[in-house]
């Protein structure tokens, strides 16, 4: 079987600078920019793997995978620059620290899969989504986690 991979080709250098396995295009994928860091990850069952590339040093920063969901995995998000949430049909939401692949903190509030995460930088607050209308509001507390 032919793996699939995700690679960081510099224009400027006209090579690949890294590449990793991802599994198939079949997975669903986020990208964010945050100032000059690129940040992108894709989601497998119970896992999040997570990659940074710095976008003028044209370099890898980081690559985690975050294992510790029991189901699927629906949506990430990066929260503030040293952190990824994570969650999905477990109704779990994992906050984990760049560069570590156990999560930082875990928290069940809602009662079934949560579809949508969303986060507020100004605020320094994350938004939860899920089923049953549950809207559920997050503070970001720097160096705890969320509450």
């Amino acid at each position: 079987a032919k793996k699939m991979q995700i690679s960081w080709f510099s224009p400027r250098e006209t090579l690949i600078l890294a590449s990793w396995d991802c599994g198939g295009g079949h997975r669903p994928w986020k990208i964010y920019l945050q100032e000059q860091i690129l940040h992108f990850g894709y989601l497998r069952k119970g896992e999040v793997i997570w990659n940074q590339l710095d976008l003028v040093g044209e370099i890898p920063l980081y690559l985690s995978h975050c294992k510790g969901h029991c189901k699927t995995v629906r949506t990430m998000i990066v929260c503030g620059d040293d952190y990824l949430a994570s969650a999905g049909d477990d109704g779990v939401i994992m906050l984990w620290k760049r560069g570590e692949s156990l999560e930082f903190v875990t928290r069940k509030v809602h009662t079934s899969t949560i579809n949508a995460l969303y986060w507020d930088s100004k605020e320094e607050m994350l938004f939860s989504a899920g089923g049953n209308g549950e809207i559920v509001a997050w503070k970001m507390l720097i160096g705890v986690g969320i509450r």
